[in-house]
């Protein structure tokens, strides 16, 4: 396939910056550098501007193209081997994509956007969450594979379609393909092994899309084959003396007796595990809400903090939720989180997903009361759209008001 035109965007990682590259066809390695301001034609592409919202996450608008473009990326620019920028956090809207980065060779990944010239519609390929080489990963992520066009949609999912394994062994999982048929998720029955090579197999010979045509699945530019990525788990060992400390609170301020000033409230009880670790690894927190899990994964792991054990919940339905969490331990030292704050969901707040209508979630009458102003939110849920944790349907979903500054977590820069 030709193209009209190739900017080439590296990117390096840790800490996140940018280097602008402009790249014609079969240009060689290294490029020549150009500014942001790229040269004007008819085909030309010219980026507008770039935006960092925090260590990983970029956006990138241009100006030029009134056509559909194409977003790839490469690990180097030597041999480059392009593949579609797809999955979760990748967001393309008109002129515009914004991406959330995992750092390829030497803490650097290569993006490039073109312009595609009206050639036959190009083979289906796909990309992958996690994608290949990446470290670091939770024992409890699921593995996404997104392709450029959807399936077939009489595609068959038998298990040798995608499948994964790690030491040759096969790991037994759900697989689960999206409504719009671009999208196969393996929802693992068990936690994955920690610190373990995990090996995820596409075979494109089994997955035909809807023009007919079997996946390309190696990018070779012919249909079929296969491809297998690899990925890396957490190592989830700990060191002597390696603990984490922090304090658990309700989102939700109490007012003192004077009621002049407003103060935390502790919440007691509360249950915190690594994941996949959950008997070996845990804390409670005390009545002032302090916990310390000792002993604690060296470096980074993700645990759950379950709310629901709280001695502060109230009777009814009403409870604290049960969130996760990424933390990061200093190897044989305490390291402290901080605060850690929980909502209330306030009783009749979750509500079933129905598996053949829409279902409208809105705020319960007793949050309505205290906050008017919340009246007529509401989500919509497509139906039967709700998975669980191991990929079979149903469930409840429930919306609760959270002060901005008192979430369980940071909130996401691009809804600031």
């Amino acid at each position: 396939m030709s193209f009209k035109y190739i900017f080439a965007l590296a990117i390096l990682l840790y800490p996140l910056a940018l280097e602008t590259n402009l790249l014609a066809e079969n240009t060689s390695y290294p490029p020549s550098p150009s500014s942001a301001s790229l040269p004007q034609n008819q085909d030309s592409l010219r980026i507008a501007n770039f935006e960092l919202f925090d260590d990983s996450t970029v956006r990138i608008n241009w100006t030029g193209a009134d056509t559909d473009v194409v977003i790839e990326y490469a690990n180097s620019l030597i041999d480059p081997e392009w593949r579609p920028l797809l999955g979760e956090g990748f967001e393309l809207r008109g002129n515009s994509f914004t991406v959330q980065l995992q750092p390829g060779l030497n803490g650097r990944i290569f993006l490039r956007i073109r312009v595609p010239s009206d050639s036959p519609v190009p083979l289906t390929t796909f990309a992958s969450s996690p994608h290949d080489q990446e470290e670091g990963v939770a024992v409890t992520r699921e593995t996404i594979v997104e392709f450029s066009r959807p399936l077939q949609d009489s595609v068959d999912l038998g298990q040798e379609t995608v499948r994964a394994s790690f030491s040759g062994r096969d790991l037994p999982a759900r697989l689960h393909l999206s409504r719009d048929r671009k999208r196969i998720t393996l929802f693992y029955l068990d936690p994955l092994p920690a610190s373990a090579r995990i090996r995820v197999r596409v075979d494109g010979d089994l997955l035909t899309d809807d023009n007919g045509r079997a996946l390309d699945s190696d990018g070779d530019g012919i249909p079929g084959g296969t491809r297998t990525i690899e990925f890396k788990t957490l190592d989830l060992a700990s060191l002597p003396g390696t603990a984490v400390v922090g304090r658990v609170f309700a989102s939700e301020l109490a007012d003192t007796e004077s009621g002049e000033t407003s103060v935390n409230v502790p919440l007691e009880n509360v249950t915190i595990t690594v994941d996949a670790k959950d008997k070996e690894m845990k804390a409670v927190t005390d009545a002032n809400g302090n916990f310390r899990l000792y002993p604690a994964p060296a470096g980074r792991f993700f645990v759950h903090i379950d709310g629901r054990t709280a001695a502060n919940s109230t009777s009814g339905d009403a409870y604290y939720p049960f969130v996760g969490k990424a933390w990061k331990s200093i190897p044989g030292e305490e390291s402290d989180v901080g605060d850690i704050y929980l909502p209330l969901v306030a009783n009749g707040t979750l509500q079933n997903i129905q598996p053949d209508d829409s279902t409208s979630i809105s705020f319960p009458d007793s949050v309505l009361q205290e906050h008017p102003e919340l009246n007529g939110v509401s989500i919509n849920v497509p139906p039967n759209a709700l998975l669980n944790d191991d990929g079979t349907r149903g469930g409840k979903v429930g919306i609760a008001p959270v002060p901005p500054d008192r979430l369980p977590g940071p909130r996401n820069a691009l809804l600031a």
